[in-house]
């Protein structure tokens, strides 16, 4: 199925090819974290293969954090029996993709392998250089359209048509050519929905669930890209396109289909448009549909009369990107946002009933243990429903990684042996006193009687018995990590 640019509905698409498609797993490689928070399914490997399926091709989706055993992993994915494999890659996950590569190759020596995924988009030449004689191909950017070119290409075995794939890299003559960079899609509401299909049912509900939300839950991405420009955030592409609420409707009729009673919004700002997110909350409403709902968005688009409409919506939880508590280090980050603001858009979250989720991380050039403090004291006044803290590690294509190496203070870099680079600051010598800073502010945090009890109390109408369970043990886990 595919969706009407125009219409914002599933339509049945019509293949054209003459030749028999490709056999393409796609793969989602990256280690399984032992969490009881649950985890989203790799949306963006569906849309790819919905469009791939769109040109005739034939897709398999492999999920290695579903798998037991690496051995489970490759068995599937040597049942598939592939012509094409495609692997995401990110930041931290150049040792594993590598040892994958390798594996695949001992029984598959010829079947081709492109990379994908952030990482390829931001670093392109130090992929190639990393992964050299170990994979085919490269493919920045957005991938929809141009990975089915690839696959058209290969099979047709049409070797020429390598020169006009958009953000496509290949090797002639023993030399890694890179095509141009792939210019982001503007009609976002003509990519087709995600395949969902990919996953089975008894998958989908074993692996893809968020705490908090009816199980199983799905994701849906209603719009790509960010207007703001924080340092040390990477954007895969320039702007901000969001997909028309009819759309967005047209495919939450589908997810509701499946029986899904619960979603995450995991768009970078799913309220940067007011006109636009009312439209939508205002259409779930119409529908007489009641899920559960989670989303991200700034402090600053929001307004009681907005998060009461989300409420009656079925929102649940929002999530902010607050990064820190003080001001000095808010500006140098670019955020364009202030100490007051936070504080304002979680005491307005928490009046209308909402969980308030922050994410912050600590490290930023201009840290002191002083900043640090006015974060810990920051979240003790703000109490939001809970926080996700860790250290700032500068990722390929930021602001603040460029600058950290170009001032020498880059400690460490990507690459295979994942020592993840940080930022050295003149108090500290050692990332692991970072740590133990965040150790600190995290144990405040979570050992208030008032903020234990209150994230306890806004809980209790949306947690079932076995998101309480998993809520304590995850709580349990991490207490011992703070201690």
């Amino acid at each position: 199925m595919s969706q009407d640019a125009n219409a914002g509905v599933e339509v049945p698409v019509v293949h054209t090819r003459k030749t028999k498609g490709l056999r393409v797993a796609l793969l989602l490689n990256i280690p399984s974290i032992s969490t009881r928070l649950g985890r989203h399914a790799p949306i963006s490997l569906l849309y790819l293969g919905a469009q791939l399926t769109r040109q005739g091709h034939t897709p398999s989706m492999l999920d290695r954090r579903t798998f037991a055993k690496d051995q489970d992993f490759l068995r599937a994915l040597k049942n598939v029996d592939p012509q094409l494999v495609g692997i995401s890659l990110y930041a931290d996950c150049y040792g594993i993709t590598y040892q994958l590569i390798n594996r695949i190759r001992r029984y598959a020596p010829d079947v081709r392998i492109v990379l994908g995924g952030p990482e390829v988009s931001a670093n392109r030449d130090g992929v190639a250089q990393v992964f050299d004689g170990k994979v085919d191909f490269l493919l920045c950017g957005e991938a929809e359209f141009t990975l089915g070119s690839l696959a058209d290409a290969l099979c047709d075995g049409d070797e020429a048509a390598l020169e006009a794939i958009e953000g496509l890299s290949f090797k002639t003559d023993g030399v890694w050519r890179h095509n141009a960079a792939p210019k982001p899609i503007k009609d976002v509401d003509g990519i087709p929905f995600p395949q969902r299909d990919l996953i089975s049912p008894e998958n989908w509900r074993a692996h893809y669930y968020r705490i908090g939300l009816k199980r199983p839950s799905d994701v849906i991405l209603t719009s790509r890209g960010c207007p703001f420009s924080c340092r040390f955030c990477y954007r895969l592409t320039t702007g901000y396109r969001a997909r028309s609420p009819e759309s967005v409707l047209a495919e939450l009729d589908a997810i509701r289909a499946r029986g899904i009673g619960g979603f995450s919004i995991i768009d970078d700002n799913f309220l940067s448009s007011r006109k636009r997110c009312i439209a939508i909350l205002e259409g779930i409403l119409a529908k007489n549909w009641r899920p559960a709902i989670k989303c991200r968005g700034r402090v600053d688009s929001i307004d009681p009369a907005l998060l009461g409409l989300m409420k009656r919506a079925g929102v649940r939880a929002v999530t902010f990107g607050m990064e820190s508590g003080s001001q000095e280090v808010l500006d140098a980050m670019g955020k364009r946002a202030s100490v007051e603001q936070n504080l304002r858009a979680i005491r307005m979250t928490r009046e209308a009933g909402l969980q308030c989720y922050v994410d912050l991380f600590l490290g930023y050039p201009g840290e002191t243990r002083e900043t640090i403090r006015q974060t810990a004291d920051f979240l003790t006044q703000a109490r939001p429903t809970g926080i996700n803290m860790g250290v700032l590690f500068p990722l390929h294509g930021t602001e603040i990684y460029e600058e950290a190496r170009r001032r020498g203070t880059l400690r460490g870099d990507w690459g295979l042996l994942e020592d993840y680079p940080w930022v050295k600051l003149p108090w500290f010598d050692d990332i692991s006193e970072l740590w133990e800073e965040r150790r600190k502010v995290a144990r405040r945090f979570w050992f208030n009687p008032r903020i234990i009890t209150g994230t306890a109390w806004s809980t209790l109408s949306t947690f079932g018995i076995r998101d309480y369970i998993d809520a304590l043990k995850e709580l349990r886990t991490q207490f011992l990590k703070w201690w």
